[in-house]
């Protein structure tokens, strides 16, 4: 929550999402595009490091290949939430509610006594069907847009 309020109501925030969702406008209207752009990768590699350790800690010991487990949830929470691939505006409430649907979706599917691979394939369903569901009223548009009527 205090990263959405930070976005929203500060100019830093503002300029930080400007250039993510549309960085040729954001330098039209005179920000730094590199300067943003490298202030995100360092505060999301911070975030990394501090998270890494936190996992370190938590299991007990550190090794490259803890966190694979929580790659693909990760990204699906992301997607899910309305975030494109490619870039844009995204939520991060919308992210962070579809964090707790993908957490219980896949208790859903742990109750039904299914292994670690249907887990994984359970989510890229989710995934799949969520990024279709996003991409639909673009695609009709375009459709509707190329109909000739003669």
């Amino acid at each position: 929550m205090s990263i959405t309020i930070l976005l929203n109501n500060t100019i830093a925030g503002r300029r930080f999402v400007a250039v993510g969702a549309n960085s040729r406008a954001a330098a039209a209207e005179g920000v730094r595009i590199v300067r943003y752009q490298i202030g995100c990768y360092a505060l999301a590699s911070g975030c990394f490091a501090l998270a890494g350790m936190l996992l370190a800690g938590f299991i007990g010991f550190a090794s490259q290949v803890a966190g694979n487990s929580y790659l693909l949830p990760g990204i699906a929470a992301v997607l899910v939430g309305g975030t494109m691939l490619g870039g844009g505006r995204g939520s991060t409430v919308a992210s962070a509610v579809a964090a707790l649907f993908m957490v219980q979706l896949d208790q859903f599917v742990l109750a039904l006594g299914a292994g670690p691979a249907d887990q994984l394939l359970v989510q890229a369903v989710a995934i799949v069907i969520a990024t279709t569901i996003r991409l639909l009223p673009g695609l009709a548009r375009r459709g509707k847009s190329h109909s000739y009527s003669g």
